[in-house]
């Protein structure tokens, strides 16, 4: 980083520079912070600095090559199993005075519960998933993975409810995820609802999943919520991280 004398340099303001000059007293210590470069050098540190930044970013949303490819695993939840926690997920928003929240993600809302706050089903989701879900994670992409959540190299960073409907929030712009990789599993019968799916601007197509599939993609790659034309959508999403430890 710059120092506050090397700012006002690079950004002109004299005044500022020429206060700050007068104001230190040089000594051994804090020598090297009052024997500025010269502006030009300064001009190029900075354009460095904003060269290494980009660079930076641009690492931080690449697609690993084991995570470019989005895939399905079918049936991870039985019908039955898909009906008990979406009857759980109605009973419980039923229940609670703020219904369906809108606000907990403020880039890209979506019509949303916490999975913690479907006290009724939370545990059996987390175990459950972990078992069917985690394990075949970490197969096939190398990550450590254990029966025990303290010990397995996979943790839910968010897991959520969301709701698409007609009649409210019919989609979800495009948008990339804060996590590793990223999971959605389908709660009702894909006969209830018209259009819907995820889509994966790279492969610029929506990838739709029946009862109980889970969709499974990197969270760095950009992707929306495929709008429904009829009827509602209920899915649970997962945001899953790696613990390298």
């Amino acid at each position: 980083g710059f120092s506050a004398l090397e700012l006002a340099q690079l950004r002109g303001n004299a005044a500022a520079f020429t206060l700050m000059k007068e104001a230190i007293t040089v000594t051994p210590a804090n020598f090297d912070l009052c024997n500025l470069d010269s502006l030009d050098v300064l001009k190029q540190k900075a354009s460095a600095a904003k060269e290494a930044s980009k660079l930076r970013a641009a690492m931080q949303l690449e697609v690993p090559d084991h995570l470019r490819k989005c895939y399905t695993l079918e049936k991870v939840w039985s019908v039955e199993e898909c009906n008990f926690v979406l009857h759980a997920l109605k009973d419980a928003v039923s229940k609670r005075e703020s219904g369906w929240t809108t606000d907990r993600h403020v880039a890209y809302a979506t019509t949303d519960v916490p999975c913690k706050d479907v006290p009724e089903v939370d545990a059996w989701v987390r175990e459950s998933l972990s078992k069917r879900v985690f394990s075949k994670l970490a197969s096939r992409h190398g990550w450590r993975y254990s029966k025990s959540e303290s010990q397995s190299g996979l943790y839910f960073r968010d897991l959520f409810f969301v709701k698409y409907s007609v009649d409210g929030q019919a989609g979800l712009a495009l948008h990339r995820d804060g996590s590793i990789v990223s999971f959605n599993i389908l709660l009702n019968q894909a006969a209830d609802f018209e259009g819907g799916g995820t889509y994966v601007e790279a492969d610029d197509w929506a990838y739709q999943i029946e009862q109980g599939d889970c969709f499974v993609h990197s969270g760095k790659l950009r992707h929306g919520g495929q709008p429904i034309t009829k009827g509602e959508r209920f899915i649970l999403v997962a945001f899953v991280d790696i613990d390298e430890k």
